[in-house]
């Protein structure tokens, strides 16, 4: 279903964020990090009891700031611990996808409200 869709998109986000932002001749990057950053991104915008959050709330945007940063330390962090290079820019545009499409997915036409999540889904 949507959820589908949503890890589908944010992966393919994902991997063009890493495309754009490296050089032809930076390694190649395969992975579903951008699909589960994109679920996580778009997960994080339900509050609770359902509901969609602004993605200028308070909550999301803690949570934005500690994605960021677990990500910048494994950028750092990542060569010497598994002896390569983290694909951040694949989180980054994963994650930054997987919001703006439940941003876009989970509302129902017509409607100003956040809504029900698991009406839209």
């Amino acid at each position: 279903g949507k959820w589908a869709l949503l890890y589908v998109g944010s992966a393919a986000a994902g991997s063009l964020a890493y495309l754009a932002l490296n050089d032809i001749s930076a390694p190649a990057a395969v992975g579903a990090s951008g699909g589960v950053s994109g679920l996580m991104g778009a997960a994080f915008l339900v509050d609770p009891r359902g509901f969609l959050r602004s993605p200028f709330s308070r909550p999301f945007l803690a949570i934005c700031l500690a994605f960021a940063l677990t990500n910048l330390a494994l950028a750092l962090a990542g060569p010497f611990i598994v002896g390569m290079g983290v694909a951040w820019e694949a989180h980054a545009g994963g994650f930054i996808a997987g919001a703006v499409l439940m941003l876009l997915l989970g509302r129902r036409p017509g409607r100003t409200a956040p809504q029900a999540v698991e009406t839209a889904f």
